[in-house]
């Protein structure tokens, strides 16, 4: 699998993460994705209130490009993708 992180923002209710993915067909493209910030590590969850393009399943041969959504916060987050026992993580400053 190939990820990116393309761009961080926030929403009144979420921080949000536009990614870029691709390698494997039908993987659940929300597995894998955390953010850590202020010591406290959380997990993808639903994308509320339409902003982004919702995260389902990514591809072997096209990228997809969706929207991580993960709790609002404050704080610089780092974004972490874990798959097969390997992490890539960005440093982002939304």
């Amino acid at each position: 699998m190939t990820v990116a992180v393309n761009a961080v923002s926030m929403s009144a209710t979420q921080t949000l993460v536009e990614v870029s993915m691709q390698g494997v067909e039908g993987a659940d493209a929300l597995a894998g994705w955390r953010m850590l910030v202020g010591g406290v590590i959380s997990e993808a969850q639903p994308l509320l209130d339409g902003s982004g393009a919702p995260c389902a399943t990514t591809k072997l041969a096209e990228s997809t490009v969706c929207t991580v959504a993960f709790p609002v916060s404050e704080g610089t987050p780092t974004i972490a993708y874990i798959r097969a026992g390997q992490q890539e993580q960005w440093a982002t400053a939304p």
